[in-house]
């Protein structure tokens, strides 16, 4: 049996906020990890000739073994939250009302504001309000789901 607890509305929508949160630091994460393969690629190779070049002795087996360990943890770190998002979407999409399921979506996955969903649905203010309403009323959250995009 899931273990659900009666979060109110309030608690809902900072639920759902979690979800464009944890994208924004998926994000960032692939950009850090770009930059770090990027990195790999300005290594320069070792003098082979013999002869003294000055400037700092470099070990380049260290910044690659670095480098593929940071790597590593970013792509476990993103492997994380791409499940946090995963099940905020289940959730999300439990919804059995296509309208209400919809209107969260537009709202709290794709981002948009208010204005940009009405202009796209056609649904005056009132409907929207009202399908957001019921949406949160409807949605139901365990509270490991709570507790997992939380954290």
């Amino acid at each position: 049996m899931i273990d659900v607890n009666v979060f109110n509305r309030k608690e809902k929508m900072l639920y759902l906020s979690r979800y464009l949160l944890i994208k924004e630091r998926i994000l960032i994460l692939m950009e850090r990890k770009k930059a770090y393969q990027d990195s790999i690629y300005g290594i320069k190779s070792p003098n082979l000739d013999g002869m003294p070049h000055g400037g700092a002795k470099s070990d380049i087996s260290d910044k690659v073994i670095r480098c593929i360990t940071i790597t590593n943890d970013i792509d476990a770190e993103m492997n994380l939250l791409c499940g946090k998002l995963d099940r905020i979407k289940k959730v999300i999409g439990n919804l059995a009302d296509y309208n209400e399921r919809s209107i969260i979506e537009m709202k709290y996955i794709d981002g948009l504001s208010y204005k940009h969903i009405k202009s796209m649905t056609g649904a005056s203010q009132k409907t929207m309000e009202r399908r957001l309403s019921n949406a949160l009323i409807n949605l139901v959250v365990s509270n490991d789901d709570f507790k997992d995009a939380m954290s």
